[in-house]
């Protein structure tokens, strides 16, 4: 699909697409009048601009195969990502599945709700779509200039609005009046929560402490096991629903938003949370464990583990190699995050 453009002057100029510009002044409309008629028109300008941008995804070819969303994650999350034709393909992929869950879950009665973090999408696939103009298709040689826009720095002073928010939320009457920019990056910090347990619950243990109390810097250790030894030991296995090499680089991309905070693109964290489901899918029949128990849990996903009392020997040297002193809080057989398949 080839995108129009307006020349503001011999070497500058903007992107001139009609669902960006019908979405923008629709927004603007209501921001000003909150009625019925600028919802719906609201609505149906913002809708026919996911379709429009769906349908640009697909008309731009850009991939001869499907990937999987393990694939999507190791070129996107990687730790150095270098702006080539493949990652800009990646890109525009990811924000192609996001635009795709805002179309199925879009509601006309929630359309003001949207007005937010409408605006950041806008920005985010403007943005992307002059990057693929410009590095990829090189269709365009102009600088282009955006129209929005928004900082991915994040102050102190942003996260504490964030707390606030998150603290004071039922006091909003009306859900647009939240502080989407400031809480929305807060979901990375959830994910990394989510994954450091759920590595520690797979391998059925609570915590590691010492005389002098918790070690903090064995929080991650559970998945830094795996990432050094793999999914396979000299006598025991552990399988699982996703590689590991992309829990690896959710998790330092994660980790590393606590340390240096951003806000990243939308679709970006939409990625990261999809994976997590993808992690978290519960199985679709009962599995039959060590004890002659068949079941399923909500609390994790298709997590097997065969001869788990040689797993915990190799995971209790692991610990000792680092600190001789460490204890391991071993959690009940019955509260293991995994299906004990041998024991």
């Amino acid at each position: 699909m080839d995108i129009s453009i307006k020349e503001l002057d011999a070497k500058t100029c903007i992107l001139n697409i009609a669902e960006i510009d019908n979405v923008l002044n629709c927004v603007n409309k209501l921001s000003n009048k909150n009625n019925y008629y600028n919802r719906k028109k609201l609505f149906v300008a913002y809708t026919n601009f996911l379709d429009w941008f769906i349908t640009f995804t697909d008309e731009e070819r850009l991939f001869r195969r499907q990937y999987s969303l393990d694939e999507i994650v190791n070129i996107l999350f990687a730790k150095k990502q270098v702006l080539n034709t493949q990652y800009i393909r990646f890109l525009l992929f990811s924000a192609k599945l996001y635009a795709e869950k805002l179309k199925k879950n879009a509601k006309r009665t929630c359309v003001k709700n949207y007005l937010k973090s409408i605006y950041f999408f806008i920005y985010d696939v403007e943005e992307l779509v002059c990057i693929n103009e410009i590095y990829r298709k090189k269709r365009i040689t102009q600088t282009i200039s955006l129209r929005g826009g928004y900082s991915s720095d994040i102050t102190p002073q942003d996260i504490k609005t964030a707390a606030n928010e998150l603290v004071f939320l039922n006091e909003h009457i009306y859900v647009s009046d939240i502080d989407f920019r400031n809480i929305s990056p807060c979901s990375s910090l959830l994910i990394r929560q989510c994954i450091e347990l759920l590595g520690k619950n797979m391998l059925g243990f609570s915590s590691i402490h010492n005389s002098q109390g918790l070690i903090k810097k064995m929080t991650q250790i559970a998945w830094n096991f795996f990432f050094e030894k793999g999914l396979q030991g000299p006598d025991w296995t552990v399988t699982l629903p996703v590689e590991l090499s992309a829990i690896k680089k959710i998790n330092q991309w994660a980790n590393n938003y606590v340390h240096n905070p951003w806000i990243d693109k939308s679709y970006i964290r939409f990625l990261g949370l999809e994976f997590l489901y993808k992690l978290m899918q519960p199985v679709q029949t009962n599995v039959s464990c060590y004890n002659g128990r068949s079941y399923w849990n909500s609390n994790y996903g298709d997590f097997r583990i065969n001869n788990y009392n040689n797993l915990k020997r190799d995971f209790e040297s692991y610990v000792n190699s680092r600190d001789s002193t460490a204890i391991i809080d071993w959690l009940p057989l019955d509260q293991v995050g995994a299906y004990i398949i041998s024991l």
